[in-house]
């Protein structure tokens, strides 16, 4: 069965080109008409808003395949939020207007990327999309990509604190290696592996070129200074960023290493459960939902919509993404209670037999769930089928 595809949310910097800002924040796109095309620039007064209310004016300019100022009408659609003004406007000497706003009152979609969407209706339906960040401190867009990280020490989960402005100062010391395999999944939770042969007791992650990051403090790492993190990725976050990682003792962050992210599609909608895991072998998602069907690899849809869309290293025919997702499509989810297991269905050698999983839930309205533990056992590979497997948890839509 063909993958659901989610929303493609890219930052504006690929949809409009950007000059700057003036000083009244209206962003200024340098779209030129290109003779003997019809043309879209999409301008907006403030890119960044607030789910409270702020409101923000989008602006289309139209130029036809003569050069000539675009006659017509334009239709105005988002994928979240609401047009207080007509969201249907005609063009006048190419120009035409509409005030957006988002509140999270009324729209639970109204937080990270929004995207924007201008239709030429008398020009084949031309399109020109933009995109807003709704909800969120300008100093700290690293959440539009991570919405949270943790990491298990000794037993206890630490969850880091979001600190805005650039990553920190770095020194020559302390020097962490960083290593994580496997698909990342739009909101899924990626396993990152650290190790140092230096003392470190924080760790700071970011994102390339995008203000705020997150903070992890009283770490005592393992033998080898040895970690495993948990970054749980934004449900629609871009396709493409780098994850940029310090560690730091109590006087110095070290230098910063770099892991280069391309998400793999999969559906996100109302209700996703995501598992991912460390090592070759074959782990099994379930879900069974309000109206008792189970969703999984022997039965991969329900009459509401929900799927199982990414299937990994099937009866061992190793794939190397290491994650499965199951979703119900925005509006169509039942609510009531889901109840999540995750069976481990077979040990692929060379793979070890101990395979450390995490379970990532999404619930609209809701913030992500995260849950983490390690199958250890040479009787935990079942082959299982219907009904099998551990019981992560209940969750209600």
């Amino acid at each position: 069965m063909a993958p659901i595809k989610r929303n493609n949310l890219a930052v504006a910097a690929f949809v409009v080109t950007v000059a700057g800002a003036v000083a009244a924040g209206v962003l200024l796109s340098c779209n030129a008409a290109q003779p003997g095309v019809n043309t879209l620039v999409l301008t907006v007064s403030d890119r960044n808003i607030d789910n409270q209310g702020q409101q923000s004016t989008i602006t289309v300019q139209a130029t036809d395949s003569k050069g000539l100022p675009g006659k017509g009408q334009i239709n105005l659609s988002a994928t979240a939020g609401v047009f207080i003004t007509p969201s249907t406007v005609t063009l006048s000497n190419g120009t035409a207007s509409a005030d957006f706003t988002c509140p999270l009152a009324t729209d639970p979609n109204c937080t990270g990327f929004v995207d924007v969407t201008a239709t030429w209706v008398d020009k084949n339906n031309l399109t020109k999309t933009t995109t807003l960040t709704v909800g969120t401190s300008v100093s700290t867009r690293v959440t539009l990509y991570i919405v949270r990280l943790s990491v298990l020490v000794n037993g206890n989960t630490i969850n880091g604190t979001v600190k805005p402005g650039s990553m920190p100062p770095t020194s020559p010391a302390p020097i962490v290696t960083v290593t994580s395999a496997g698909a990342t999944i739009p909101g899924g939770s990626k396993q990152i592996q650290i190790s140092s042969a230096s003392s470190y007791s924080r760790i700071a992650l970011g994102v390339a070129g995008e203000p705020g990051y997150f903070e992890l403090t009283g770490l005592t790492p393992g033998s080898g200074g040895a970690l495993t993190l948990l970054a749980t990725i934004a449900q629609h976050a871009p396709s493409d960023f780098t994850i940029q990682l310090t560690g730091g003792d109590a006087n110095n962050y070290g230098p910063i290493a770099t892991i280069p992210i391309h998400l793999t599609t999969v559906g996100t909608g109302d209700v996703q459960v995501n598992v991912s895991w460390d090592v070759d072998n074959d782990i099994d998602l379930h879900v069974v939902g309000p109206t008792n069907v189970e969703v999984y690899y022997g039965n991969r849809t329900d009459s509401y919509g929900g799927t199982l869309d990414l299937d990994s290293n099937a009866a061992c025919l190793i794939d190397g993404k290491r994650s499965e997702n199951i979703t119900w499509p925005t509006g169509r989810a039942q609510h009531g209670t889901y109840t999540v297991r995750v069976d481990y269905w077979a040990n692929c050698p060379p793979a070890p037999i101990t395979t450390n999983y995490v379970v990532t839930v999404n619930v609209t309205g809701q913030d992500p769930q995260v849950f983490n533990g390690t199958f250890n056992l040479a009787t935990d590979p079942d082959h299982g089928g219907a009904g099998s497997g551990r019981t992560i948890g209940t969750f209600s839509y």
